[in-house]
């Protein structure tokens, strides 16, 4: 029972991952803001010529965290068959990812997500297969 409880996990699993993701980065750029000076608020939004930067940096760091949550928590959760999940998520996330940097040509958010993504898929392999040898 246990089993199939953790294989109806993986997909909220992932989702988890992104939306935990998106929480930290919108907290993180929340918290920049209230050191914004206060004559530079216009309409409850920061004019400080820093905060393009802090919103760039933001958007690919967390971006890259979600790719990273949702390769990892997938195959963290399932049962079995580790090393496919993670990839089935990576092609997902992938997938996702390019359809939605295209759209916006945010092409450096774009390889950032697709290459974070891909090292945690690398890893995670590694860490298994490693493991599996050491078992075997």
């Amino acid at each position: 029972m246990i089993r199939v409880f953790r294989w109806i996990l993986v997909i909220p699993a992932a989702v988890l991952g992104y939306m935990a993701s998106m929480f930290i980065g919108m907290s993180t750029l929340f918290a920049f803001e209230k050191f914004c000076p206060p004559d530079l608020v216009i309409s409850e939004m920061c004019t400080a010529g820093y905060m393009h930067y802090v919103e760039a940096i933001c958007l690919l760091l967390f971006s890259s965290l979600a790719a990273v949550l949702v390769v990892l928590l997938p195959s963290l959760v399932a049962p079995s068959n580790k090393q496919m999940v993670a990839g089935a998520a990576y092609i997902v996330g992938a997938v996702t990812a390019l359809y939605i940097g295209l759209e916006l040509s945010a092409y450096l958010v774009l390889l950032s997500v697709l290459a974070s993504g891909a090292l945690t898929l690398y890893l995670v392999h590694r860490t298994l297969t490693k493991h599996a040898l050491i078992c075997d």
